[in-house]
């Protein structure tokens, strides 16, 4: 899956879907993010956890 550049990952990103339904933050190879029918943002673990989104248990 091809990310715009602006979303690119670099150090500790990870993926969120931005959906009402989205609970788990991805790796940028996860498969689990090609459900996300919506935005797909890059953030940092740490913004993820303060979003209240959880590890996806495909990729971590």
């Amino acid at each position: 899956m091809a990310l715009p550049s602006h979303q690119k990952a670099t150090g500790e990103s990870v993926y969120i879907c931005i959906s009402r339904g989205a609970k788990k933050y991805h790796s940028h190879k996860c498969h689990g993010l090609l459900r996300c029918t919506h935005e797909i943002k890059a953030v940092t673990r740490a913004e993820a956890l303060k979003r209240k989104y959880t590890a996806c248990k495909i990729c971590y």
